[in-house]
């Protein structure tokens, strides 16, 4: 079957979270929804999850690294309230 990419190709998690997001939750794209027809709403939400998983370790990772940065005196935050 042909998912919008072409027959035989599979969709990969990533691409089926992004099309779900801005196919059904947010905007209601026409080709994003023509591309998860032939998908479970199980499957749909079970890559918006670990897309999301994902992105919260990205997060994660990027504030254990300021963090790092801030205790090693590469930056300083300005005090609230100061002039920038």
């Amino acid at each position: 079957m042909d998912n919008g990419l072409g027959p035989g190709i599979l969709l990969g998690s990533d691409l089926i979270a992004m099309d779900y997001i801005y196919g059904i939750a947010l905007h209601e794209d026409d080709d994003r929804l023509a591309r998860l027809k032939n998908v479970r709403i199980d499957s749909a939400l079970r890559a918006v999850v670990f897309h999301f998983n994902d992105l919260l370790h990205v997060i994660g990772n990027v504030r254990t690294q300021i963090e790092n940065d801030i205790a090693k005196g590469y930056f300083e935050l300005p005090s609230p309230g100061a002039a920038l």
